[in-house]
């Protein structure tokens, strides 16, 4: 069977995102089994470490962003022996919407610095996925005559 260009391209796009979302699904499972581990209790800095390390985009130093991690967590009441353990998931389904949304051709923000996702407590945010996902372009919507 032969394949045209395009269909070559879908598989191969297919093939991408697949093994994307397994090494993702992968990272959180180890991620998940360290912190059920019994003879090893990590503490809260080894934690938001492996966070940090997998966190995509602008970051400074582990002493700058885990201060601030602190400063945020008491700013907004919040335990951080609680909260250290939100941070990958929702990292992950954030980035995961935002690649939904980039695969439909619509609009999803660009991922902030480390530090403006800890200081705005983003690990917190909710998201509608119908809203990230199959929300009309602002072109979609001028050409429907829609305000």
């Amino acid at each position: 069977m032969i394949l045209t260009k395009s269909k070559k391209k879908s598989e191969l796009k297919k093939l991408f995102w697949k093994k994307k979302r397994d090494k993702e699904m992968e990272e959180q499972n180890d991620f998940i089994d360290k912190l059920i581990c019994v003879s090893e209790k990590p503490k809260i800095e080894t934690i938001f470490e492996d966070f940090r390390k997998k966190y995509c985009g602008t970051k400074r130093g582990f002493e700058i962003e885990y201060k601030l991690f602190k400063k945020t967590c008491k700013a907004y009441k919040l335990k951080p022996s609680e909260e250290v353990v939100k941070l990958l998931p929702a990292f992950l389904r954030e980035d995961e919407l935002r690649m939904k949304a980039w695969r439909s051709n619509k609009f999803f923000p660009e991922r902030a610095t480390l530090q403006t996702w800890l200081r705005q407590a983003r690990w917190t945010q909710e998201f509608s996925e119908n809203k990230a996902v199959q929300a009309k372009s602002q072109l979609e919507r001028i050409l429907l005559g829609e305000d």
